[in-house]
């Protein structure tokens, strides 16, 4: 079943009433949203819509298509966001001649099949973590881009945080002394709204959700190789399964340890989604200071604050307020631009989801399927 809702031209953030005109050139990059969530499609759309123009007045990019497997909500989403073609038939969205490239935002189980059917059609694909729910399957994307010779990449958008940034480069300059190790704090109350594939043991509960980018902003920040070394879950209250035998429900709450090898600094996290008065937050400890980053958020910057015997120190100075999601949709549009790598590859979620599946393991979890 397709669904044509007509050419609309509209401006960020407008309905299909308050239209404006815009120029899509030879060299735009048309783009196709996989998933109408109501959390990352809207963020995607709202920051490829709000990229500046090439030097020629055209856009650089433009959402061109929307896929999504229920067709009411596939028409009812085409057309709260102004998008001019949609379709329950990814065959269909992926033959059209406009989409060059596809952001993947549909339910995780389907990342895998929807990455792959997009390479094979030629496309470049900007995926959601994670890639897919098991290692080999991301491996066999990663191979099957290289092979097609398309981008890949992931959108883990807490990477262009400056804050983050800044904490990386201080821990390259040893600013902090030696690395000792530190503590994550990624909780969130999670709504009712969300509390459908989140909660199902199928898919891996908060530690392929909430774990993986945890996991991904140490890994990023240390520039080391991360353990996982232990884990325990928490309780479970918001899943189907939360009543039934141990293991059946997802995990909602984790404790993790993870050891960094080369410093032997060692990581406790903390991931759930049943503490909202808890701040997400990073802290790094070294030998002659420590650093915390928070509020720790996916959409804005945090703030950075540096720990020296005792005074407590912004750097709020060096660390410039930034939308994480126009930040990260930017850079993936100018590696596609200039066909060069995307700014966070296949290989990076790899070894987050290595470490999660450990974690997973570890705390006795079900395995996702």
């Amino acid at each position: 079943m397709d669904e044509f809702f007509g050419r609309l031209h509209t401006s960020p953030g407008s309905s299909p009433r308050a239209a404006a005109p815009y120029a899509i050139g030879p060299q735009s990059q048309g783009w196709a949203l996989l998933g109408a969530s109501r959390n990352a499609a809207p963020r995607f759309l709202a920051a490829l819509r709000g990229l500046s123009p090439a030097p020629s007045g055209a856009v650089r990019a433009w959402p061109s298509a929307l896929h999504s497997h229920n067709a009411r909500l596939a028409r009812d989403f085409a057309h709260q966001h102004a998008l001019a073609f949609a379709s329950v038939e990814l065959e269909v969205i992926l033959a059209r001649p406009e989409v060059h490239c596809v952001y993947v935002a549909n339910h995780p189980r389907h990342h895998a099949a929807s990455v792959e059917a997009a390479l094979r059609a030629g496309k470049h694909v900007l995926c959601e973590p994670p890639l897919a729910l098991h290692v080999d399957e991301a491996q066999a994307l990663e191979q099957l881009a290289a092979h097609r010779g398309r981008i890949l990449g992931l959108n883990y958008q807490q990477r262009f945080d400056p804050a983050l940034l800044l904490l990386r480069h201080w821990l390259s300059e040893h600013a902090l002394g030696d690395l000792v190790g530190g503590a994550v704090r990624n909780t969130t109350l999670l709504a009712a709204s969300q509390q459908g594939w989140r909660v199902d043991a199928a898919w891996g509960g908060v530690v392929l959700d909430r774990t993986l980018r945890s996991v991904d902003a140490i890994r990023f920040m240390t520039n080391e190789t991360v353990r996982a070394q232990g884990a325990a879950a928490g309780p479970r209250a918001l899943g189907a399964a939360a009543a039934s035998a141990p293991g059946a429900a997802a995990i909602e709450a984790l404790h993790g340890l993870l050891a960094l090898p080369r410093t032997g600094a060692i990581f406790n996290t903390f991931d759930a989604y049943l503490a909202p008065h808890i701040l997400p937050r990073i802290e790094v400890y070294g030998s002659t200071g420590a650093a915390a980053l928070m509020p720790w958020r996916s959409e804005s910057s945090s703030a950075l604050f540096f720990d020296r015997h005792g005074e407590q120190l912004s750097a709020a100075g060096e660390t410039p307020a930034a939308d994480l999601w126009s930040a990260s949709i930017s850079a993936f549009v100018a590696a596609v631009e200039s066909n060069g790598a995307p700014p966070i590859a296949a290989a990076e979620d790899i070894a987050n989801l290595r470490v999660c599946r450990a974690l997973l393991a570890q705390a006795g979890g079900p395995a996702p399927v």
